[in-house]
């Protein structure tokens, strides 16, 4: 059998992908993923009563866009890299919210007396905090990498960083329905290194969980 033959029997039942079929499928892990993590939130520590009064809704809107925006940046990353070939996006802008709540956390220190700053940085959850979102990320991780690994990514260990920034950013806003902690220096210390703990998950796990 000549090269030809083989590649015109190999392409004669090919089917043409979907359009945004990556994006679909991304979507739809991130779906039923964050809605299991949601389940558990209401499950395992309820919503803080008075959510949307001042000064739990501000410090819900400080919580939530924070970790949206790292969620965003995160997803742009995970879509580039399921898709092999493609060209991979910087990872530098996630620098951009944490350097704006590092800001506002400075302010809020700044503002506050000098006997405040270990309430602010320590709140009463700061030794569960951290690990309460990695472990909400988990289901979310769990469906990202299944659904990412059906498309072919080539970068697995960066893959599979990006999938678990995803995971623990929305992990991360998800929590914040139910921590009671409004201070910024508090969400950037352990919220941030919730998500850095998924982060560093998907990168381990990336390598095995996304080889096709």
């Amino acid at each position: 059998m000549s090269t030809t033959d083989l590649i015109d029997r190999l392409a004669r039942d090919l089917k043409p992908v979907r359009a945004h079929a990556v994006e679909r499928d991304v979507a739809a892990a991130l779906a039923a993923g964050a809605f299991v993590a949601l389940a558990l939130v209401l499950a395992r520590y309820g919503v803080q009563p008075d959510l949307f009064t001042w000064p739990r809704g501000a410090a819900l809107a400080m919580k939530t866009a924070y970790a949206l925006a790292l969620g965003a940046i995160a997803t742009m990353l995970t879509l580039a890299l399921a898709r092999p070939g493609s060209r991979e996006r910087h990872w530098r802008p996630l620098l951009v919210p944490f350097v704006m709540l590092m800001v506002l956390a400075i302010a809020q220190a700044s503002a506050a007396p000098e006997a405040a700053w270990s309430g602010l940085a320590l709140g009463k959850t700061w030794q569960a905090c951290s690990w309460r979102i990695a472990g909400l990320a988990l289901p979310i991780m769990m469906a990202l990498m299944a659904a990412v690994r059906r498309q072919a990514p080539v970068h697995l260990r960066r893959a599979g960083a990006a999938i678990g920034l995803l995971s623990g950013s929305i992990a991360a806003t998800l929590y914040a329905l139910a921590c009671a902690e409004n201070a910024a220096v508090f969400v950037l210390i352990w919220y941030s290194l919730g998500i850095a703990l998924s982060t560093a998950l998907g990168a381990l796990v990336g390598p095995r969980a996304l080889r096709w």
